[in-house]
């Protein structure tokens, strides 16, 4: 019998109004029009074929463990730039997830994301958010200045925690590529299967706090390469849900809720790569309520 069961939830009992949540927010939020920037995997294929030797591109295209953050570190052992990175700070048209995102900042529930993108900043300005109330946290002397979401929320602010950093603080102006390259460079270094690199320690300390005793609702990561970040679920047993939407594109599925169970050994090589990670973080964790919710 298998330990991950179809659940007779539906969205609106998982996520009931009266639950604490705490978002944590990847690339794919950024994919739908009209945001429109690339996944990983299609910015991966465009900086190397941008700045590999033609005659390697299709050796490197099928390295299965080459993440993002592997290969903007090594661009940036060899630069020191991240002007190849620019073309996300172009995009200003935030999308149905953006505004989404920025409703529930607005009531008061906590937003953490690894896009360096700027589309929940401009959610938050075109919702009618004075850009004066606005507080991204990017780098490390932010994450101590505005550690407490809470007491900010409280005095009026609404602050959006960048944890992969971000080359500019939007809302000030502020140039924060120095902090940004250098967390890029962390980790990507060695950020394998086998040798995981996790968020910087204040990073992880400050998404367990920021998510214990919540519901932590996971959007836009495949859980295939995002390595810093299932290592840090899989220690964080301060929990009380986690959830995770997981975009698919058979229709008959969407909107089934599936709830993780504590995995036999044997089960494991069998899963696929997301409902592994899930089962492996629901093994080592064994209070915390594990859901996958397709979407």
């Amino acid at each position: 019998m298998s330990s991950i069961k179809k659940s007779n939830l539906n969205i609106n009992e998982l996520i009931s109004e009266e639950e604490k949540l705490t978002f944590l927010v990847g690339a794919g939020a950024s994919v739908e029009s009209p945001s429109q920037l690339p996944a990983a995997r299609e910015m991966i294929k465009a900086l190397i074929k941008y700045s590999c030797t033609k005659s390697e591109i299709d050796k490197i295209l099928k390295l299965e463990d080459l993440t993002f953050e592997i290969l903007a570190r090594i661009i940036l052992e060899s630069t020191d730039d991240v002007k190849f990175l620019d073309f996300y700070q172009e995009s200003d048209k935030p999308n149905i997830e953006h505004f989404v995102l920025a409703e529930m900042i607005k009531k008061g529930h906590f937003i953490i994301t690894s896009n360096f993108d700027f589309l929940l900043e401009n959610a938050l300005l075109q919702s009618d958010i004075p850009g004066k109330k606005i507080i991204p946290v990017i780098t490390e002397k932010d994450y101590e200045r505005f550690s407490d979401p809470e007491k900010l929320y409280r005095s009026g602010k609404f602050p959006v925690y960048k944890i992969h950093g971000s080359p500019k603080n939007i809302i000030t102006g502020e140039d924060t590529r120095k902090s940004f390259i250098n967390t890029l460079k962390l980790i990507g270094l060695n950020q394998t299967k086998n040798n995981i690199i996790q968020l910087e320690p204040y990073k992880a300390q400050f998404l367990e706090k920021t998510s214990s005793e919540r519901t932590l609702i996971v959007m836009g990561y495949s859980g295939k390469n995002d390595y810093d970040l299932i290592s840090t679920l899989k220690i964080m047993n301060d929990l009380k849900n986690l959830i995770w939407i997981n975009h698919i594109s058979d229709s008959k599925t969407k909107e089934d809720v599936y709830e993780f169970g504590i995995p036999k050994s044997s089960e494991l090589s069998g899963m696929g790569d997301l409902d592994q990670q899930l089962s492996e973080i629901k093994r080592l964790n064994e209070s915390v309520n594990v859901y996958k919710l397709n979407v």
